[in-house]
């Protein structure tokens, strides 16, 4: 599912906005990680529509964060 999440999202954080490289892996803090925009301890779904694309750094700093669209 994150491959095709980051597919959707064309490499672009949904956080900040700027590119992700797909060459950098985890634990680089710009990888590509995948973020709930409800997050599951929020009561947050794994579904299609509340996941996206975030840098791993921007991913931690947002934490279990609700943010506006």
């Amino acid at each position: 599912v994150p491959a095709e999440v980051f597919e959707r999202d064309l490499w672009i954080c949904g956080l900040c906005g700027d590119p992700v490289d797909p060459a950098l892996v985890y634990p680089d803090p710009q990888s590509a990680s995948l973020d709930h925009r409800i997050p599951l301890s929020r009561g947050g779904s794994h579904d299609l529509e509340n996941v996206q694309l975030a840098h791993l750094r921007c991913n931690i700093a947002k934490g279990n964060r609700i943010l506006a669209p």
